[in-house]
């Protein structure tokens, strides 16, 4: 059996008026006033944060929603000419965990992003903690 393997480290970034993009230990929850920016989220980048090409067939992500609001979350995953995008609904002050099951293409990512978008939600104010954890091969 293969061992599984939490993430420790993601890249955190928001647009909108308050830009930002930073490494950040996944302890750390994503925190989004969605009054102030156009969307928040977190993201795996090939060859930084996971080799894509040495993991399992699945991913497991916990979604953890420690905000009085509920929250729709996007799980993208991306290529260099795609885009494969799904939706979570986290309620307010719950968990979910979401497994990915990957296909060979998916082998072939450059990013797998949780994000946090205002065209999804109507409530500004959002906390949400993302784990990842991955078999590897």
């Amino acid at each position: 059996m293969n061992e599984k393997k939490t993430i420790k480290k993601a890249f955190y970034f928001g647009y909108g008026n308050d830009n930002f993009g930073e490494d950040r230990d996944l302890s750390t929850p994503l925190k989004g006033d969605l009054s102030v920016n156009e969307g928040y989220g977190i993201a795996l980048i090939a060859d930084k944060h996971i080799d894509f090409k040495n993991i399992g067939k699945t991913i497991s992500i916990k979604l953890k929603n420690d905000s009085t609001n509920d929250v729709l979350l996007r799980i993208e995953k991306k290529f260099y000419n795609d885009v494969k995008t799904g939706f979570e609904m986290v309620h307010a002050n719950s968990q979910n965990d979401v497994t990915l099951e990957l296909e060979d293409e998916d082998f072939q990512m450059k990013e797998l992003v949780v994000a946090l978008l205002k065209v999804d939600n109507t409530e500004k104010s959002h906390e949400v903690y993302v784990n990842f954890i991955v078999e590897e091969k």
